[in-house]
């Protein structure tokens, strides 16, 4: 049975789709995969013997080192780096990004670690080409947005004059025509106000230690009006921590997810909102939780869509971009962002925060 137990693990460890390297408490290579032939170019016996920095790029050698001995003084099972750009260095010189997953390995023979590295190379140039694109559509919008908003300052003001000039000289149809004209302006110059804000996030800023209390402070100043009015009651669970990432934004982040929860409330229930943040290890996972409206079903997977309305102007107010903010600045903060909700029940905004951008 030990036989074929032994025969199983080797096949699956011949089998699996990563190379798979396992070293030593030196640092010392002891097996390898066949796929190591293909990812990285080198077959078992040209890696065996050899210390696991031969596969790293010169430059991160020396700290690999330290970096190896700091994870064996504390070993789990891991991504390796997660959120960094890792590389490794192929037999035929050049680097290619990787991916790597870590676990220790206890043996009678001793404490063993096994790395499996994936080639991520492909898939990187993909990202970068990606980002590439999304900035230069950014750029166009915030172009596009700014050079509209000139010819509809000259309506509204051309729309001002007429009113003065034909006051008292119109019937009512024509009146009807001329605020009609305004209107639709104004809704125009304030989509494309939008528009250029959602262009603006995260625009070349660099991520700054900031208090996330600080920023949920400044937004709960900035709703104070609003909360008043409505009479809410939001509870914080503890103090928030600190974060590396954008102030501006957090403080729209924020303000935009409990102006949600005062807006979207039942007119004759004052709304309450409870806001409380977990730890995750490398990130912060927020919840903030109302007893508004909710949202339909249905409506669940476009409401962080630009201009996404699910109710008429005449109940609430709005351009419908103000969760399509939140949505791209948790990204800007390598988070995710998700909603559940129950019609006539509230809603519940679940979104996370890396610690360290």
């Amino acid at each position: 049975m030990q036989k074929n137990s032994s025969e199983l693990y080797k096949a699956i460890f011949e089998l699996a789709p990563d190379a798979i390297v396992v070293i030593d408490s030196e640092g010392i290579i002891k097996y390898t995969n066949m796929q190591c032939i293909s990812v990285l170019g080198y077959a078992h016996e040209e890696l065996t013997g050899k210390k696991i920095e031969c596969l790293l790029p010169e430059r991160f050698r020396e700290k690999h080192v330290h970096h190896r001995s700091h994870y064996q003084s504390s070993p789990s099972s891991r991504p390796m780096g997660s959120g960094l750009d890792l590389y490794a260095l192929h037999k035929n010189g050049y680097e290619i990004a990787v991916d790597i997953s870590i676990a220790p390995i206890a043996t009678p023979e001793g404490s063993f670690f096994a790395a499996a590295i994936r080639d991520v190379t492909e898939k990187k140039k993909t990202e970068l080409q990606l980002i590439e694109r999304t900035k230069e559509l950014e750029q166009f919008v915030y172009i596009a947005s700014h050079d509209l908003q000139e010819p509809l300052t000259n309506i509204q003001q051309f729309v001002g004059l007429l009113r003065e000039c034909t006051q008292g000289k119109l019937n009512e149809d024509e009146q009807g025509f001329l605020e009609l004209i305004e209107k639709s302006s104004k809704r125009m110059s304030s989509l494309i106000r939008d528009l250029l804000d959602h262009s603006r996030i995260g625009r070349e800023k660099e991520p700054e230690t900031i208090s996330l209390q600080e920023c949920l402070n400044d937004a709960l100043e900035n709703l104070r009006t609003k909360i008043e009015k409505s009479k809410a009651k939001i509870t914080v669970d503890g103090e928030l921590p600190e974060i590396r990432g954008h102030k501006t934004e957090l403080v729209l982040l924020f303000q935009n997810i409990l102006g949600n929860a005062l807006k979207f409330h039942k007119k004759e229930t004052c709304p309450e909102v409870v806001f409380t943040c977990t730890d995750l290890g490398d990130a912060y996972q927020f919840e903030v939780r109302d007893n508004g409206v909710g949202i339909p079903e249905k409506s669940l997977e476009k409401i962080f869509t630009l201009f996404t309305r699910l109710h008429g102007r005449s109940e609430f107010e709005g351009n419908g971009i103000g969760l399509a903010h939140c949505k791209k600045i948790v990204e800007l903060h390598h988070g995710t962002i998700s909603c559940t909700s129950k019609e006539g029940e509230g809603t519940v905004f679940l979104f996370t925060l890396r610690k360290d951008l």
